[in-house]
C-alpha cells in the first residue's frame, strides 16, 4: 500500500506539472525554424457567452479591452457555453511562412483572421464540423498557414473557436511547417502503433477463439473491438479514415459507449463475477443499460441534449470503476487465481483514468496524458490480458493431459487386477486337481464318483477359459480404442504444431523488419528526413504482416468452415457467370475457355464449386505459356452417383513426379517470377474434402496441367 501511494503521488506530480513555470509575453517572436512555441499565456482571451459576436464586433476599440491574459499555458473553458476568442501579436523573423496549430481535435468550429493595414482577412475556417479536406495539412490536429509578412513585420492574429459539449482546451502552438509536422507525426505514430498492436492482438486471439471455441476468448474479442473503436475516436482517425466528408458524425460519442460496454463484459468473464459474486453481478446490468443509452444517444443525438451524453459518460465511468474496484478487492481477499493477473493489467488503466477524468472535466491539462495516456494504458492492458489468456490455455492443456494419463493408468491397474485374479483362480484349480489325483490313488472304490467330479472340474475349466477369452477380447478392444484416441490426439497435435510452425516462420520476417526499422528511427531528431523513409518501410512491413495474418486466417477459415448445403446449379448460368468474371483477363491474354457440359443441372454446394473453378482458372491464366495461346477446357458430366469435373490447360505445367508430395500443401509454389502465395490448390483440396470427394492432378512441363475431381451426389 505504501508503494502504491508513492506511485500515485508521483503520477499526479507529473500530471499537474504543466501548471508551473509559465510567463506572459507581449509579442511572439519566431527565430528558429526547428522550434515550436507555446502561445498559451502569450495570447489574450475573451469568452463570448452569447455566441453572436462577429469579427467586426471584436476589432472595435471597446471590445479590445475585454480580452485578458490567462495564467495557465493552456486555458480551459469547459462547462462554459459560448465562443472563445483569442488574439496575439506575431513577429516572424524567418524566411518562410509559419503555421498555427491547435491540438484539440474536438474543436467544432475554428476561424482564424489576420489584421493588417488594409483590414481584416479570414485566413482559414476549419474544425470538427467541417470536412477533413478543409485543413491545410492532412493531420488530426488543426494546422493553419499564416500569410507571410515583410521580414521584421508584426502581424495581429485573431481567432475564435467553438466546442459546445466537448472539452474546450486551447493548446495553441506556432512554428515552421517542418517542426509542426514532425511533432504531429510523432503523436500520430504512437496512436497508429497502438491501433496496430490492438489489431494484431484481435486477429491472433480470433484465430485461437475459432480453434478453442472458448467463451472467455469471445468476451476478450468484444473488449478488443470496443477498445479499437475508442482509440480510433479519441485519436480522430474515425473522422480521417472513415467519414472525412461527413463531419456531422463527429458529434456522436457512441464509440465511448461501446468501450464502456465491452470492458464489463470481459471483467465478468475473466474474473468469474457471476460465479463468485452472483448478487453483485447484477450491477453490471445497470452498466450495460447506461452504455447502451450512450450508444443510442450517440447514434440519434438530434433527439437528445448534448449535455446528457457527457453526464451519462461520467456516471457510467464512475459506476464501472467502482464495480471493477469492488470485484477485484473481494476476489483478492478470496485469493482467486485470476484476479492478480487482472490487477497487473487494469491498475495502470485506473491510474490513467484518475488523471484523465479531471482533464476531460477541465480541472487541469496535460497533453501527453490527454492524447496517449489512456490508449497506451489500454494497449498495456490488452497485452497483459492476452498473455493471461495464453497462460490459462496452457493450464487447461496440462490438465487435459493429466486426466488422459490418469485414465490410462486406471486401465493398466484394472488389467493388472484381472490378471492377478485369473492367476489365483488357476492356482486354486491346479491344487484341486492334485487333491483329486491323490484321492483317486487312495480310494479306488470311489472311481465313479471321482469321474463325475472330474467332469465337473472340466466344465469349470471350460467356463473359466471362456471367461478368460471374453476378458482378453475386452482388453484388446479397449486397447484398440485407446490407440485410436492416441492417434487422433497425435494428429491434432501435429496439425497444431504445423500451424504454429507456419505462423512463426511467416511472421518472423515482417516482425524482424518492424523491430529493425523501429531501432533505426531517429527519436532525438524527429525532423530527420530519413525518418520518413523508415516510416514508409515500416508501413510496407506492416502491410506484409497484415497479408501473412490474412493468409493464416484464410487457412483457418477453410479448415474450420462448417458444412454447406448442396443446391441446384444450372450449368448454363454457371458457364455465363464464370466466363464474365474472367472476361478481361481472357481478352488481355488472348485466352479461351471451351466448355464441354453433359448435364443441364448439378446438385453440389455452389460456393465450393465456384471457388474451385475460380482458383483453377486463375492458376491457368497465371501460369500460361507465353509462346502459344492459352486454351482452357472445362468438362462437367454426371457419372454414376456423382459428378466429374475436369479442368485442362496448355500452360507451362510442372514436374508432378518431383512435387507430388507438396502439391496440395499451403504456401507451396513451383515456379519463380510469378505473383502468388501458394494457397490455390490447397483451398481446392480443402473444398473437395469438405464435399467428401476426391481429386487427381496430372501435369507435364511445357505441356499443361489436368485436374480431375469426383464429387458424390448429396
Amino acid at each position: 500500500m505504501r508503494y502504491l501511494l508513492i506511485l500515485l503521488f508521483s503520477f499526479f506530480l507529473f500530471a499537474l506539472f504543466p501548471f508551473c513555470g509559465y510567463g506572459i509575453v507581449d509579442t511572439l517572436r519566431i527565430v528558429d525554424q526547428n522550434r515550436v512555441l507555446e502561445v498559451g499565456s502569450g495570447a489574450r482571451y475573451y469568452l463570448d457567452t452569447t455566441g453572436t459576436l462577429t469579427i467586426e464586433d471584436i476589432i472595435k476599440a471597446p471590445m479590445k479591452s475585454s480580452f485578458a491574459s490567462q495564467k495557465a499555458q493552456v486555458p480551459i473553458f469547459n462547462n462554459k457555453k459560448g465562443r472563445v476568442w483569442f488574439t496575439f501579436e506575431l513577429l516572424n523573423e524567418l524566411d518562410e511562412a509559419v503555421y498555427l496549430q491547435l491540438s484539440n481535435i474536438f474543436i467544432l468550429k475554428l476561424d482564424l483572421y489576420v489584421v493588417d493595414s488594409v483590414g481584416v482577412h479570414l485566413v482559414k475556417s476549419t474544425g470538427f464540423l467541417r470536412k477533413f479536406s478543409a485543413r491545410d495539412m492532412p493531420v488530426s490536429q488543426y494546422v493553419i498557414r499564416i500569410p507571410p509578412t515583410a521580414r521584421g513585420g508584426t502581424s495581429t492574429l485573431i481567432g475564435s473557436l467553438y466546442a459546445e459539449g466537448f472539452p474546450s482546451w486551447t493548446p495553441l502552438k506556432i512554428g515552421s511547417a517542418s517542426a509542426l509536422v514532425a511533432a504531429s507525426r510523432s503523436s500520430e505514430f504512437i496512436s497508429i502503433g497502438v491501433i496496430a498492436v490492438m489489431l494484431v492482438m484481435f486477429l491472433y486471439n480470433l484465430s485461437i477463439c475459432i480453434l478453442l471455441r472458448d467463451r472467455l476468448y469471445a468476451a476478450y474479442l468484444v473488449y478488443l473491438f470496443s477498445s479499437i473503436c475508442y482509440v480510433l475516436f479519441s485519436s480522430g482517425f474515425w473522422f480521417e479514415w472513415f467519414w472525412p466528408n461527413n463531419p456531422i458524425w463527429n458529434l456522436s460519442r457512441w464509440p465511448v459507449g461501446v468501450f464502456l460496454m465491452g470492458l464489463p463484459i470481459f471483467i465478468n468473464a475473466f474474473l468469474g463475477v457471476q460465479q463468485y459474486m452472483p448478487r453483485f453481478y447484477k450491477i453490471s446490468y445497470i452498466i450495460y443499460f447506461l452504455s447502451a443509452a450512450i450508444i443510442l444517444i450517440g447514434l440519434f443525438d438530434d433527439y437528445f441534449p448534448k449535455e446528457s451524453t457527457l453526464w451519462l459518460i461520467n456516471l457510467t465511468s464512475t459506476t464501472l470503476t467502482t464495480y471493477a474496484v469492488c470485484c477485484s478487492a473481494y476476489l483478492t481477499y478470496r485469493k482467486t487465481p485470476t484476479v492478480f493477473l487482472f490487477l497487473v493489467g487494469w491498475v495502470p488503466v485506473m491510474l490513467v483514468s484518475m488523471a484523465y477524468v479531471p482533464i476531460v472535466n477541465g480541472f487541469y491539462y496535460n497533453e501527453f496524458i490527454k492524447d496517449h495516456g489512456f490508449e497506451l494504458a489500454i494497449a498495456w492492458e490488452i497485452v497483459v490480458f492476452s498473455l493471461a489468456l495464453g497462460h490459462r490455455y496452457n493450464l487447461m492443456r496440462q490438465e487435459k493431459l493429466k486426466v488422459q494419463a490418469e485414465n490410462l493408468q486406471l486401465v493398466l491397474d484394472q488389467n493388472r487386477t484381472l490378471e492377478s485374479k485369473v492367476k489365483e483362480r488357476t492356482e486354486e484349480i491346479i491344487a484341486q486337481n492334485e487333491e483329486l489325483v491323490m484321492q483317486q490313488e487312495e480310494i479306488k472304490a470311489q472311481r465313479d464318483l471321482l469321474e463325475e467330479q472330474k467332469l465337473k472340474l472340466e466344465e469349470s475349466q471350460a467356463i473359466i477359459s471362456e471367461h478368460n477369452k471374453e476378458l482378453s477380447s475386452a482388453v484388446v478392444a479397449r486397447t484398440m480404442e485407446l490407440a485410436q484416441s492416441n492417434e487422433e490426439l497425435k494428429g491434432q497435435y501435429q496439425q497444431l504444431e504445423q500451424y504454429s510452425f507456419i505462423t512463426a516462420h511467416n511472421l518472423r520476417g515482417p516482425v524482424a523488419s518492424i523491430l529493425g526499422l523501429t531501432s533505426l528511427f531517429d527519436k532525438q531528431n524527429l525532423a530527420n528526413p530519413e525518418n520518413r523513409q523508415v516510416i514508409e518501410k515500416l508501413m510496407s512491413s506492416t502491410h506484409r504482416l497484415d497479408e501473412v495474418i490474412h493468409d493464416m486466417a484464410t487457412i483457418l477459415e477453410a479448415k474450420s468452415s462448417k458444412s454447406v448445403d448442396a443446391e441446384e446449379i444450372f450449368t448454363v448460368a454457371l458457364k455465363e457467370k464464370i466466363t464474365n468474371l474472367f472476361f478481361n483477363e481472357l481478352k488481355e491474354s488472348s485466352a479461351s475457355i471451351e466448355w464441354r457440359v453433359g448435364t443441364e443441372m448439378i446438385i453440389v454446394p455452389k460456393i465450393y464449386l465456384e471457388s474451385i473453378l475460380l482458383n483453377l482458372i486463375s492458376n491457368a491464366l497465371k501460369y500460361r505459356d507465353q509462346n502459344r495461346s492459352l486454351k482452357i477446357i472445362i468438362t462437367i458430366n454426371k457419372e454414376g452417383a456423382g459428378y466429374v469435373l475436369k479442368v485442362e490447360d496448355n500452360g507451362i505445367g510442372f514436374n508432378i513426379a518431383r512435387q507430388h508430395h507438396k502439391v496440395f500443401q499451403p504456401f507451396q509454389r513451383f515456379h519463380t517470377g510469378f505473383a502468388g502465395k501458394g494457397l490455390g490448390l490447397y483451398l481446392v483440396k480443402t473444398h473437395v474434402t469438405a464435399m467428401k470427394g476426391s481429386i487427381h492432378i496430372e501435369s507435364r512441363e511445357h505441356e499443361g496441367t489436368t485436374v480431375e475431381i469426383l464429387i458424390p451426389s448429396p
